[in-house]
């Protein structure tokens, strides 16, 4: 498993202190995902896949309501 002490995690300006959010983070050439409920938790993907990723969310191709 990644520590997740060794990155600089970003979140979204609307997430508070007390809210659920997703943190993303660079290290050493991968971008490393987790959540602030389960810090300890971190996957880490290529940015290749993190790209891909996040265009499918983009062009709504993993949208619950057209599965």
């Amino acid at each position: 498993m990644v520590s997740s002490s060794e990155s600089s995690w970003s979140r979204s300006d609307r997430c508070t202190e007390d809210s659920t959010c997703v943190e993303v983070a660079l290290h050493r050439g991968r971008v490393r995902i987790r959540g602030s409920l389960m810090p300890g938790l971190v996957l880490s993907f290529s940015p290749h896949t993190w790209a891909e990723f996040i265009g499918r969310i983009k062009r709504h191709e993993l949208d619950l309501a057209s599965a």
